[in-house]
């Protein structure tokens, strides 16, 4: 996934966030913008290595 989201022409971003209590919330206009969204992709990225590494590390098992 990451590597389409790098290829990618666009992405949609919004005009403005807001805080509340539980987060944050868009209150502004939906847009799109040129390029990928590489916050995504190094998100991405990071997710699959961990993924990878927890899957190919070796597990204890206790018998």
């Amino acid at each position: 996934m990451a590597i389409f989201e790098a290829m990618a022409d666009t992405h949609v971003d919004n005009t403005k966030w807001v805080r509340t209590y539980d987060g944050m919330e868009a209150v502004g206009d939906w847009i799109i913008l040129p390029g990928p969204d590489w916050v995504l992709v190094v998100i991405l990225l990071a997710a699959s290595g961990f993924s990878f590494w927890i899957s190919i590390s070796k597990t204890e098992s206790k018998q």
